[in-house]
């Protein structure tokens, strides 16, 4: 009985054996298997991350150039608001000089002081109305000759070397919005010989 009972241990051991062995060529096909499936997601989540670099750099490419063209948008309307509003200004300038010169000389000092007053608040009007339309009066005396913004109308002979190339007197004055020059400051310059 004790031989029966070792063949059938024996008959259990290699069924055991064959059993482990079959199960060892499925977790080796499974592990196969999972390999091919992990590589195949790899390769699946590298091309997503590839797809998404590219709409995020397109994405970005899009937004700097909206970005662009808004600061482009922004800087021609206020380049034509600018140009308008000097274009409006300049049309005013004669009414500006008229009261100007109407303010100096003895007639101005000899004028009634009531007179004086309503002339003096009706070009307070005229400059608040520049005030308004951000319009900067150009009265460039004592500062460097700038061409951009000054006419030289003549020149005058200075002592000091430091006053060459210095405004001396402002003959009429300029006017501008911004960078834009509505009028150029009429001036004379200082002139120094050595």
């Amino acid at each position: 009985m004790d031989e029966k009972n070792d063949m059938f241990d024996d008959e259990i051991v290699l069924e055991k054996s064959a059993e482990i062995a079959s199960d060892d060529l499925e977790v080796e096909e499974e592990e196969g298997l999972a390999s091919d499936k992990v590589k195949a997601i790899r390769e699946k989540l590298h091309l997503c991350e590839k797809s998404k670099q590219e709409n995020l750099d397109g994405w970005q490419r899009a937004r700097a150039d909206f970005l662009n063209y808004k600061r482009r948008i922004e800087e021609d309307t206020k380049r034509q608001n600018e140009q308008g509003v000097a274009k409006y200004v300049e049309s005013l300038l004669p009414l500006f000089d008229s009261f100007a010169l109407a303010m100096k000389g003895t007639a101005w000092d000899e004028a009634d002081k009531n007179f004086k007053y309503g002339f003096q608040m009706i070009r307070g009007q005229l400059d608040q109305i520049l005030k308004e339309l951000k319009v900067e009066t150009v009265d460039p005396t004592d500062a460097p000759f700038n061409p951009r913004y000054h006419e030289a109308i003549s020149e005058v002979e200075v002592e000091r070397e430091e006053k060459h190339s210095t405004v001396i007197e402002t003959i009429q004055p300029g006017y501008k919005i911004g960078d834009t020059t509505i009028r150029h400051a009429k001036v004379i310059v200082g002139h120094h010989t050595s």
